[in-house]
This record gives structure tokens, sequence and C-alpha cells, in this order.
């Protein structure tokens, strides 16, 4: 007997229904909803309006061979290949499988202090473990970049905060800069809670306009570059 799967649009959009309660940063949906569609429109291209094992084996052979020519980065392929893990469960088991597809060895290596800092800083802020999970790792990449200059958190000042912000991310971060940006409102939030003098700017005004630039309301560019410029000639 040939098993039944369901069909692949109210498929996609149960998965995405499982990823907003589950948590998922809200700036992250909009990626798994683009692969969805991306999903659903190569199936319709195979004249195909169900899941099956099949229709993912050959979108799989599509992003190998288009991650083998440059077309999308490793980053992105692996993204992709989570997606179609995630809805080939729901699809054949009934529930959405959550699991990373390897571990990958962390990218920032910090002390012990800093890790627990970083725990404490997250669990300071009401959010999910998946949540927690997701914004880890930016945290720990703006408390290395402090600690690679020989800066303890409790001395973490406005300087090092641009300079992470304006010399750091654009270079580094592969990920999200919201993502990025609600980490440092975060940290910088805890640290001047917790003794750090040296902030001297509020933070938790950082955020990201729809169009995608970088903004810092009520700072003016000439301040942002006075603070870049003076942490350059220190």
């Amino acid at each position: 007997m040939v098993k039944s799967y369901p069909l692949l649009k109210p498929l996609t959009d149960q998965l995405m229904k499982e990823v907003r309660t589950y948590g998922i940063l809200e700036v992250s949906l909009e990626q798994y909803q683009i692969i969805c569609n991306s999903i659903v429109r190569f199936a319709q291209s195979s004249q195909v309006d169900s899941y099956s094992p099949e229709l993912m084996d050959s979108y799989k052979d599509n992003l190998d061979t288009r991650c083998s020519s440059g077309e999308i980065c490793k980053e992105y392929h692996r993204f992709q290949l989570r997606v179609m893990r995630m809805l080939s469960s729901l699809a054949e088991r009934g529930v959405v499988d959550f699991s990373s597809t390897k571990s990958h060895p962390l990218k920032y290596i910090v002390s012990d202090e800093i890790n627990s800092l970083v725990e404490m800083i997250l669990d300071s802020h009401p959010v999910s473990t998946a949540t927690k999970n997701d914004l880890r790792a930016p945290i720990r990449h703006f408390l290395w970049y402090a600690e690679q200059l020989g800066i303890k958190p409790q001395l973490i000042d406005d300087t090092i905060v641009m300079s992470f912000l304006i010399d750091e991310v654009p270079v580094s971060n592969g990920g999200s800069t919201g993502r990025t940006l609600r980490c440092v409102k975060y940290a910088t939030e805890y640290l001047r809670a917790h003794g750090n003098c040296c902030l001297q700017r509020d933070y938790t005004l950082l955020k990201l306009k729809n169009d995608h630039r970088r903004i810092i309301p009520r700072y003016s560019e000439e301040e942002i570059s006075e603070i870049a410029q003076a942490f350059r000639k220190s």
C-alpha cells in the first residue's frame, strides 16, 4: 500500500504555526517562510502539490547544485536543510524536529567567567529556551570582542560598543543584525544594572528600520563617528 502524504501548502502553513509556537524569534520567521515558499514553488514547477520523500530528495539535489556553484552560501544551504528536516518530520511523524542538524564548535571561545555572565544576562530577561539558544552566540560574540581587546565586562564603555557595531559586526556577522542589536541591548542593560559605570548611553534605544538600515535614535552620525574615531586613536 502506497503511503499517503499531506498537501504541501497546508503542511508548510502548519510548520510556520509550529515554529511560532516554539518561540523562534520574529526576526527569523521571515527566513523560514521564504524557504517554505521556495519548496512550494519548486513542487509546483514539478507539477506536484503534495509532500513526498522523493520531492525532498529532488529539492536537496537542487540545493546541493546551487551551493556547489556558489549561488547560495554554505550557511544558507545548512539552514535550508534544517527547515527541510523540520518539514519532513512534521509530514512523516506529525511532530516537528527542532533539534540541530549537528553540533557545531563554538566560534567565539570565552572564559568560564564570561560564559557564566552570558547565562546571567539571558536569565535576566523573560525569554523562551529557544530564544536563549538563538541569542547565546551573539551575546558571547559581544563579550568575546571586548575580551580580545583586554576589556573586562565591568569596564566596557561606549567606545567598545560602537566599535563592535561599526567595525566588528559588518565583517563577522553572518546572521541577523536585528538579533545582534537585541543582544547588545540585553548585555549593556545587564552590565549597567550590575556595577558597570562606564556605559553612559542607553542602548535600549537600538533598533532596526524596516529597510534594514541600522540606526541609533537620538544619536547623530557625527556623534557615532566621533566615538569611533576616539576609540581608534586610543
